[in-house]
């Protein structure tokens, strides 16, 4: 809801105007002149496509005292992009089995219709394809008795979240849920004080028309004529225009579209030490990186070139492309950060992309990073499966800890899978431990389309197996 009203508009025939609100805000009664406004703040909303107009010239200044601090501006990024921030996940047909399981580690109190329960959510057992829903098993560790007690979901009548952090989580996602998806707001600060604020800014506007009446009529026994023309203009805002001062312009002035909403961060080059190799430039097709690799002579010794890679993401903001040497450091870093692999396996995974980028497009392993600005932030491995047809192992994904439930894993997940369905694949395998430390990555596979098909006992360590999914491309 706007808190200033509009006082002035200048249609053109190009489909832009300009627009100019005006009203009293005043910090110490909260009131504008015409509708409520929160202190030292005035709020106007505008629809997302019309914000690269908006911050290339919007102006804000009062008349007769008063001061602007400064303008704020909601983020880009849509309700998807926000609502993956949150370590809450709620879907619409199974939101208590959802918070149940992202609460895990949390500290909560059950309330069932026989006992209160108070301990740290340890997670949710689902039940089976032929068991009733009612079998789905909530597991709370009780510290004070160092013990695991299980309850029915369906007995739940209330769950207090404990963890303040846990609460806070659920708000914001809760919260982000009723975001209009595509208005953004711009609050403008002042000084405390009552002001006479003045903002103006150019917006898209649909072109006005012009539509014209001929009238006869008879007036003393004479005939009488009036040539009327009437100027048609659109009211695209969510509210009522009163007391408008209104032109009309048929002029077309020169018009452009600035993209200053979207954040830019430009890529810089790298520094290193003389490579003590042949110089060989190697351009990738993403959409192709199996046949479209080429290389060019030693003798013309030109800089490495960037491959041809995709931006990704909600907001544009993630570059997936081939894996590069200076990758592996931070690849290794942040596996080793997750906690979920053993020494011996963050060594695999080293030598899984020195394999990589030995190899280059003509090896087996295909292996391509996520980047954020430069910093790599995930890591996607595969390549086809011996002695099968249109089949292929996903041997390594991981996202860095601190861009974990963003999207990330997603992304790559398809990325991968687009190009191997390029490639002629018909089945993609995953192959992960049992153990229950890794329940979160078999929901995520699970999320992604991916069906256990075997399990093998044992088969990493005692107690330890192997599960095989599998997903048809």
């Amino acid at each position: 809801m706007n808190t200033l009203p509009i006082v002035k508009m200048t249609l053109y025939k190009h489909g832009v105007g300009f627009y100019q609100r005006r009203g009293t805000v005043d910090t110490d009664t909260s009131s504008t002149a015409s509708t409520a406004s929160t202190a030292s703040m005035a709020s106007l909303q505008f629809r997302r496509d019309e914000m690269n107009d908006i911050l290339k010239s919007l102006t804000a200044f009062t008349v007769g005292g008063g001061q602007v601090l400064g303008m704020d501006y909601a983020t880009p990024e849509d309700k998807a992009a926000l609502l993956a921030r949150s370590s809450i996940q709620l879907s619409d047909g199974a939101s208590l089995r959802d918070l149940l399981r992202d609460v895990r580690g949390r500290a909560v109190e059950v309330i069932t219709a026989g006992e209160t329960l108070a301990g740290i959510a340890v997670g949710v057992d689902l039940p089976g394809k032929r068991e009733p829903l009612t079998a789905t098993l909530l597991s709370i560790f009780v510290p004070g008795q160092a013990a695991v007690r299980t309850l029915p979901v369906s007995d739940i009548r209330q769950l207090n979240l404990v963890d303040a952090r846990a609460a806070g989580d659920l708000a914001y996602f809760l919260d982000t849920s009723l975001m209009e998806d595509e208005k953004r707001s711009v609050t403008v600060r002042l000084a405390p004080g009552p002001s006479d604020l003045v903002v103006s800014y150019i917006a898209p506007s649909p072109i006005w028309r012009v539509s014209y009446r001929l009238v006869a009529d008879e007036q003393d026994g004479k005939p009488l004529s009036l040539l009327q023309g009437w100027g048609l203009f659109d009211n695209t805002f969510d509210e009522d225009l009163e007391n408008v001062h209104l032109t009309f312009v048929a002029g077309m002035p020169v018009s452009f579209i600035y993209d200053l909403y979207t954040p830019f961060t430009p890529e810089r080059p790298v520094v290193r030490e003389e490579a003590r190799a042949v110089a060989v430039e190697r351009w990738i097709d993403v959409k192709d990186p199996f046949n479209a690799a080429r290389r060019l002579p030693a003798a013309r010794r030109l800089p490495a070139a960037r491959p041809r890679a995709e931006r990704l993401g909600p907001a544009g903001d993630v570059l997936i492309r081939v894996t590069r040497a200076e990758d592996r450091g931070p690849i290794l870093a942040f596996i080793e950060a997750t906690g979920f692999f053993r020494p011996n396996e963050v060594a695999v995974a080293g030598e899984v992309v020195d394999a990589a980028l030995g190899a280059g497009p003509e090896g087996h392993y295909q292996s391509f990073t996520a980047v954020a600005g430069r910093r790599p932030i995930g890591w996607i491995c595969y390549g086809p499966t011996p002695c099968t047809a249109g089949t292929f192992d996903i041997y390594w994904i991981a996202v860095a800890p601190e861009r974990q439930r963003h999207g990330i894993g997603r992304l790559l997940l398809a990325f991968a899978e687009r190009l191997l369905a390029a490639r002629g694949g018909r089945l993609a395998v995953v192959e992960t431990a049992g153990r229950d430390a890794y329940a979160p990555t078999r929901a995520f596979y699970a999320r992604c389309g991916y069906e256990a098909a075997a399990r093998l006992p044992d088969f990493y360590d005692e107690g330890d197996d192997k599960i095989v999914l599998v997903k048809r491309l």
